[in-house]
């Protein structure tokens, strides 16, 4: 029989301390939750994956609300599992896949139907309450699914997208088709007017009168390409299009066709910035390949990704880095990659074809803070966090400000370097090959200022910064837009001390290059110094000399040759 915990309901809090305390069966503190049916093989997997690594976790949605016992208030949920109190924490990271359906059976209409409207509110409610971490907000996802927020999203980054317009009038919907065919497309998890996206045809344009329908122009493509965001990370799979096809999922239901490919760098740098637009840090998109170019269609933020070939290798470790927080795999999203300089120095010596895109910088993608929505009320928050961005911003550019003084100080040790090593190679040529050995020091200091030069120069380069920008506040009402800017500068400040850390992490190593450099070269210039003394030095053997003086003048007075003096023998 399981025991209950005593609860209090005259003073906040007492409910978390009796739970706490009481220790009913051994009370666990939850890691993550997921948000997800139990038959979900995308929960199924990620589960396995992070309890293998030590995370204590709780599958919870809709479908338990009614047949869990739970309890909760400000700053914890607590869900009773076989005996035992789950707590869901604010440390606790919740991922919002699935929210399910409630189970409404046995109850009559009217209360079927309250059950069914206040049972997702509650769902919501309870993890807000314990003050959670969210992949995603499901707030925040129920925007992102807005179709035209995505398109506005793929806009703003300069994405081609098709010609689409929302309407329940037939002459606005026959002026769209006059511009070519047009394709209806749900735009909820239903079906819509047609099962899968597909052609309106002369009998179906009949029914727009009064229904609402969401249109696009149909856009002629060669492939499907279906892209994974995590976090800063995306990966691209890709599927050919015979002709006639207009949703792949007609024809492949369980989407055999679609083959991982790794060149595909630009796509997945722009299905990133388009999720990192709708706030979204997970997302599932939908792109066409035509011979122009790729064409946006969509973002689901919690679509399927399981059924891709690869998805268990590549996006599942990435699922699994992301919601155990504070630790993430490295190189993954939550921390984004900075390219080491060498990289980038192989870049600027190669075609641009070497390079990747933007400097082969992936920035991270912060997820929304949940203090935003209690602070954004207070006075001069935005003003605060404007300050804090641009404080970032300036640590940002100290870093480059001190690595082009050390660029100078590097050229004019390099310089000195090559003098001496110039002097040094002289006067070893002139003696025996034991003596190029005395270039080991200036050769090193040479290899080391140069590192520290390059390396420092790397460092002037492209960073991630952001502000808020008029067009983020395009379609947002008065009372949510000082939310918008606090949020946008506050990811901006994340970014710009995401940047500023990397900077002065290359700026401390090409310092300590200098420093390495400095040392070989006082060491060269001593050796130098040493062979110039040595050479100098060497004692000369004494020789005995015979000076043979001769007379001004001869016998008879008469003035003698002073020429070489002539010896005959007798």
């Amino acid at each position: 029989m399981n025991q209950q915990p005593h609860w209090s309901v005259s003073t906040p809090g007492c409910g978390v301390k009796a739970l706490t305390d009481r220790n009913v069966d051994g009370n666990y503190q939850v890691d993550v939750v997921l948000v997800g049916d139990e038959t979900d093989p995308h929960i199924t997997l990620v589960r396995d994956r992070l309890e293998a690594s030590g995370s204590r976790t709780l599958r919870w949605n809709l479908g338990d609300l009614r047949s869990s016992e739970h309890v909760a208030e400000l700053g914890q949920l607590a869900v009773l599992v076989d005996g035992t109190w789950a707590l869901v924490t604010p440390p606790t990271t919740v991922w919002w896949h699935r929210s399910g359906a409630v189970d409404v059976s046995g109850l009559d209409p009217e209360e079927a139907r309250l059950v069914a409207e206040e049972s997702p509110i509650m769902l919501r409610g309870a993890l807000l309450a314990a003050g959670v971490r969210w992949i995603d907000d499901p707030y925040v996802i129920d925007r992102a699914e807005s179709r035209f927020a995505q398109l506005a999203a793929a806009r703003a980054v300069g994405l081609a997208i098709p010609g689409t317009r929302q309407t329940n009038s037939m002459a606005a919907a026959e002026a769209l088709r006059d511009l070519g065919a047009v394709v209806a497309k749900p735009v909820s998890p239903g079906q819509g007017i047609v099962p899968f996206t597909d052609i309106l045809t002369d009998e179906e344009f009949d029914l727009l009168e009064g229904n609402p329908t969401f249109l696009q122009q149909l856009v002629t493509a060669k492939a499907d390409l279906r892209v994974v965001t995590v976090g800063g990370a995306s990966w691209v799979w890709r599927r050919s299009r015979p002709a006639g096809i207009v949703d792949w999922r007609a024809v492949d239901p369980a989407g055999a066709g679609f083959e991982f490919i790794k060149k595909a760098k630009k796509l997945a740098g722009q299905a990133t910035e388009v999720t990192a637009r709708l706030r979204l840090t997970m997302g599932v998109s939908d792109w066409l390949e035509t011979d122009e170019g790729y064409v946006f269609l969509e973002v689901n933020p919690q679509g399927q990704w399981l059924f891709l070939r690869r998805a268990d290798e590549l996006v599942v470790p990435a699922v699994v880095a992301l919601l155990q927080v504070p630790v993430a795999a490295p190189g993954l999203p939550a921390d984004g990659r900075w390219p080491k300089a060498w990289r980038r120095v192989l870049w600027d010596l190669g075609p641009a074809s070497w390079a990747e895109p933007d400097d082969g910088i992936v920035a991270p993608s912060p997820t929304r803070p949940d203090w935003v929505d209690r602070v954004a009320a207070l006075p001069g928050a935005v003003e605060v966090a404007q300050t804090a961005n641009h404080a970032a911003q300036d640590a940002a550019a100290t870093a480059e400000a001190k690595a082009s003084r050390l660029v100078q100080l590097g050229l004019a040790l390099l310089a000195l370097a090559f003098a001496v090593g110039a002097y040094q190679l002289t006067f070893d040529l002139k003696r025996s090959a034991w003596y190029l050995f005395s270039l080991v020091p200036v050769g090193s200091a040479l290899l080391f200022l140069a590192v520290a030069t390059f390396e420092a120069g790397e460092i002037d380069r492209v960073g991630v910064y952001r502000s808020t920008e008029p067009k983020d506040l395009d379609g947002v009402g008065p009372a949510a837009a000082t939310t918008v800017e606090l949020e946008i500068e506050e990811r901006g400040r994340h970014l710009a001390r995401w940047t500023a850390r990397n900077k002065h992490t290359d700026l401390m190593w090409a310092r300590a290059w200098l420093v390495r450099g400095l040392v070989a070269l006082i060491v060269a210039a001593l050796v130098a110094g040493i062979c110039r003394g040595a050479s100098t030095a060497v004692p000369t053997s004494p020789t005995t000399s015979t000076t043979v003086h001769s007379p001004t003048k001869t016998g008879g007075g008469s003035p003698s040759n002073t020429g070489a003096r002539k010896v005959h023998g007798a």
